[in-house]
């Protein structure tokens, strides 16, 4: 008697699919891994080949003595391994995307009420605390930003009136001392001088 496969429905496939598909999430271009997997795998076996022909080259050289601790030495050596780290399951890594854009998302929003920019909506419940906490928190630090923009202005204004003095000072002392130098130069040539 042959048994028959069970046909699975489409949302027994979606949840199969999301528990055993897996997305890269290394923080690096997905299609790197084509170069990268392959290129590690190589850099261990080059790495296990050099150590092993190096202490073949050591044993042709020596006597018996010295084959027998080479072998002894290579077969009690653990070998270099690299595996690859399994990337996040998909149904894990769209739940983290979801939630990234939504935080990224009410941040912005937040900033448009804050900003004026958006009308903040009637209905909005002012009860709900992430709301209200959210809200208060952002209002409190444009405000922050506001006076830090404020002060900086006036900084900057202070700063550019007091260059504004020490340009002139310095002009009034150059001439100064310009007067100064043609004054003494007619008295030596009033005194005989060229």
């Amino acid at each position: 008697m042959s048994r028959t496969k069970r046909r699975r429905t489409p949302p027994e496939k979606k949840a199969l699919s999301l528990a055993r598909d897996r997305r890269n999430a290394h923080g690096e271009h997905d299609k790197a891994s084509r170069r990268r997997i392959p290129a590690n795998k190589r850099r261990v076996n080059r790495a296990n080949r050099r150590v092993e022909e190096h202490h073949l080259a050591i044993a042709a050289r020596g006597d018996e003595d010295t084959v027998l601790r080479v072998e002894e030495r290579l077969l009690g050596r653990t070998r270099q391994t690299w595996r690859k780290t399994p990337d996040r399951p998909l149904g894990e890594h769209r739940a983290r995307q979801r939630k990234r854009r939504a935080q990224s998302y009410r941040s912005h929003r937040f900033m448009q009420y804050v900003n004026g920019t958006r009308p903040v909506p009637a209905d909005l419940d002012p009860n709900q605390a992430d709301w209200v906490f959210t809200f208060q928190y952002w209002s409190a630090e444009a405000e922050v930003i506001q006076d830090r923009a404020t002060q900086e202005k006036a900084r900057a204004a202070r700063q550019k009136e007091f260059d504004r003095q020490d340009a002139r000072r310095k002009l009034a002392e150059r001439r100064a001392a310009h007067r100064k130098a043609a004054v003494q130069q007619r008295k030596g040539l009033a005194e005989g001088g060229f």
